[in-house]
C-alpha cells in the first residue's frame, strides 16, 4: 500500500478549531476569532456530513479554513461498502465547492483503525489535508491506533483522550503527543472551556484545541404545544455558537490563563 506523505508544520502559535452546523455559527465562530471551521451538520448525533449548499455558503461568508466533516450516518465507525461510496461522492462534491480539507476516520470490527478504507478516503480527499475524528476515541490500543494514522497521512488527530472529557483524557493526550513526535498535530476536543484550555495546554503541551463554544438559543416562533418533529428533538431551542465563547476561550489558551 502507498500511503500520503504529507508535510506537519509545527508552530509555536495556538490555534482554535470551532466545530459548527449552522451558517450562523459558523459566522460567529469567525467574529469570535475561531482560526479554523469543522463545519458539520446533527452536532446533536456527534456530527454528519453537511449539506453542499451549507458548506458553499459558509465558504461565501468567512474567510478562515473549513474543514467538512465526513460522517454518513450515526452510529459506530465501521462502514459498508455502500457507506464508502457515499462518502466518497461527498468528499469529490465538498471537494469541488472548496473545501480546505476534511474531517473523518473509519474502525474495522475489533477496533483497530481500517487501513483500507481510511486510505481509500485519502485517495479522494488529497491533495488537501484530512484530520482523523474521535473514531480514534473508539479504538482498543491507542498507542497501535496512533502509529497507523500517522503512517496513513492524516495531519493531524482530534481526541477526548478516550475519556469523557479532554481535560479527564489528559494523560494519554499528552502521552500522544509526545510519542508524535512532530509527525502529526494530537488536538483535543471534548469539554473544551476557557476554564480548562489552560489547563490543557500545560498538561499536554498541544498547541490546537477543538470547541463547539455553544450557548442555547429559544425561538420567537409560537409553536403548537407539543409539536415536535422526532422524538428528541425541541423545535423551540437549540445550541449556537456564541462568538463571545469563542474570544473566552482562545483568550485563556493563548494566555495560559483561566479567563
Amino acid at each position: 500500500m502507498i500511503y500520503f506523505a504529507f508535510t506537519v508544520i509545527s508552530s509555536i502559535w495556538t490555534m482554535l478549531e470551532v466545530c459548527v452546523d449552522s451558517v450562523d455559527s459558523a459566522v460567529s465562530a469567525a467574529d469570535g476569532g475561531a482560526d479554523r471551521l469543522e463545519l458539520c451538520a446533527a452536532l446533536s448525533e456527534g456530527g454528519l456530513t453537511p449539506s453542499l449548499g451549507l458548506l458553499t455558503t459558509v465558504k461565501k461568508l468567512v474567510q478562515i479554513p473549513v474543514f467538512v466533516l465526513i460522517r454518513c450516518r450515526q452510529g459506530d465507525f465501521v462502514y459498508s461498502s455502500d457507506d464508502m461510496d457515499v462518502m466518497e461522492a461527498d468528499i469529490q462534491s465538498m471537494k469541488k465547492a472548496g473545501a480546505d480539507g476534511f474531517v473523518f476516520g473509519c474502525l474495522d470490527e475489533s477496533g483497530a483503525v481500517d487501513q483500507d478504507k481510511c486510505y481509500q478516503l485519502l485517495r479522494v480527499a488529497a491533495p488537501l489535508s484530512c484530520t482523523f475524528h474521535r473514531a480514534f476515541d473508539c479504538t482498543l490500543h491507542p498507542e497501535q491506533a496512533l502509529t497507523t494514522i500517522i503512517k496513513l497521512g492524516f495531519v493531524r488527530l482530534l481526541t477526548s483522550g478516550q475519556a469523557p472529557s479532554a481535560l479527564e483524557g489528559a494523560a494519554l493526550i499528552g502521552r500522544l503527543v509526545s510519542l508524535s513526535a512532530g509527525r502529526l498535530t494530537v488536538m483535543p476536543g471534548g469539554g473544551v472551556t476557557p476554564q480548562t484550555a489552560p489547563a490543557l495546554l500545560r498538561l499536554t503541551g498541544v498547541r490546537e484545541l477543538h470547541a463547539s463554544a455553544r450557548s442555547a438559543r429559544s425561538s420567537a416562533l409560537d409553536m403548537p404545544a407539543g409539536v415536535t418533529m422526532g422524538a428528541a428533538s425541541d423545535e423551540r431551542h437549540w445550541l449556537q455558537c456564541d462568538p463571545a465563547k469563542v474570544k473566552a476561550i482562545k483568550r485563556a489558551f493563548v494566555s495560559g490563563k483561566e479567563d
